[in-house]
């Protein structure tokens, strides 16, 4: 067969004529036989493949091909990628709640590597600035947990928090000086820096993941990181000029100076809050940093710890290998703000570490006191509604932790966040 235009012309009729009468005129029967025969072979060749050529006859083996996969239910093959989502943490593996603390506690503890790997990302960041953006600042990090651990992922606070200090009202001169950009201003400066940053490290594998403007400027990004061989990536915060963190780090500090168990309770904590996702700033929940104050306040009034601004005074401290204190303690911080702690009448506040009422009226739900500022309430941007769910947590996990002995299960599911 061929083809001109849209008209299609067949040949194998005018041959099979043209030989028929040939053969009838020359041939014995049986060639008369045989000729017929590679006649109708021909055409039907040439006819079945024509029709191959059809789109409407591929479209329809497509249809049918799909439909065979779907029947046989057979999903199409994943673009793997690089970027994407971790899976959540195996669930521990131990017995007891009290091995299960233990396994956890070895598993997001940041290491040695951890801190090495966490500081070379900074120093990465800080030449990047330094080289490409002249900004004349100090660059520090901080992780709340192992950067190699596969935790939870989706909508969570962040594993790393970079901190970029700096002078604004330097920068700013900076900027009108060489009139990079007239628009900005002293107030808008953390913007600008934030926005010509995540423009530069985007150049170098750093993907951004959202940028948030609350009470402090923030750039969620998914960065690379590596320690040896060991190669993987990471969700990072980078802010500037920043307090908590630092401040979050000091605490942490003084509870492995006093009381290393206390320290352990805070990283379970921040473990259980990530998990459960209520401790996401940006939904207006309570800061890892109000959840650390949390804890120092519930060990304190357990005797366990100083108060913060006598850091003199001497305490017990429990062995770190008592298995059973540790979990006592853990199962006992949900009792505390359940069942004991007024959220509407009292304060935390580790500076004294004892139970008081509220000096004057909050419209904080919770209220919070700062020891490193007393203007600073760190609990007043909370939504309410995220409050709510705050609580519901704790009666949750306290109801748990009272009727079974499973850390699965207190960490299983999550709160959903829109």
């Amino acid at each position: 067969m061929s083809r001109i235009g849209n008209i299609r012309i067949t040949v194998a009729p005018i041959l099979f004529g043209s030989i028929v009468t040939a053969l009838l005129a020359k041939l014995p029967g049986y060639f008369l036989v045989v000729g017929f025969v590679a006649i109708v072979a021909i055409d039907t060749y040439s006819r079945s493949n024509g029709d191959m050529n059809k789109p409407g006859k591929q479209q329809c083996d497509l249809k049918d091909s799909a439909l065979k996969r779907l029947a046989n239910k057979t999903p199409a093959k994943k673009n793997s990628s690089p970027h994407e989502p971790r899976r959540l943490t195996p669930p521990c593996s131990s017995k007891t709640i009290e091995e299960q603390i233990q396994e956890m506690l070895d598993r997001v503890r940041p290491k040695a590597r951890d801190v090495s790997a966490v500081r070379g990302l900074a120093k990465s960041i800080d030449k990047i600035i330094s080289d490409e953006l002249s900004i004349d600042g100090a660059v520090s990090a901080y992780a709340c947990t192992s950067p190699f651990t596969l935790n939870a992922t989706g909508k969570l606070e962040p594993e790393i928090s970079i901190v970029i200090t700096v002078d604004l009202a330097k920068y700013h001169a900076h900027l009108m000086q060489n009139r990079t950009d007239s628009s900005c201003t002293v107030e808008s400066s953390s913007k600008n820096i934030l926005r010509r940053v995540n423009k530069r490290l985007s150049k170098h594998d750093f993907k951004a993941v959202s940028c948030t403007f609350a009470e402090h400027e923030r750039l969620i990004l998914n960065a690379p990181i590596g320690w040896g061989k060991l190669q993987r990536r990471a969700c990072i915060q980078l802010l500037v000029n920043d307090p908590l963190p630092s401040r979050g780090a000091k605490l942490v500090e003084f509870c492995e100076g006093f009381q290393p168990m206390a320290a352990d309770l805070i990283l379970m904590i921040q473990q259980w809050v990530r998990w459960r996702k209520i401790c996401l700033v940006s939904k207006g929940d309570l800061s890892l940093y109000v959840w650390t104050n949390l804890v120092i306040f519930y060990v304190q009034n357990k005797g366990l710890l100083p108060p913060y601004k006598d850091k003199n005074r001497k305490v017990r401290v429990l062995p770190q290998n008592c298995l059973s204190m540790r979990a006592y303690l853990f199962r006992g911080f949900f009792s505390f703000y359940t069942k004991d702690f007024d959220f509407n009448t009292e304060v935390v506040s580790i500076l004294t570490g004892g139970r008081s009422s509220r000096k004057c009226p909050s419209r904080a739900s919770v209220c919070i006191e700062d020891p490193y500022d007393a203007e600073h309430a760190p609990a007043d941007n909370v939504v309410v509604e995220r409050i709510n769910t705050f609580k519901r947590e704790l009666q949750r996990a306290d109801r748990l932790c009272s009727s079974c002995t499973d850390l699965n299960n207190l960490l299983a599911g999550s709160v959903h966040v829109k």
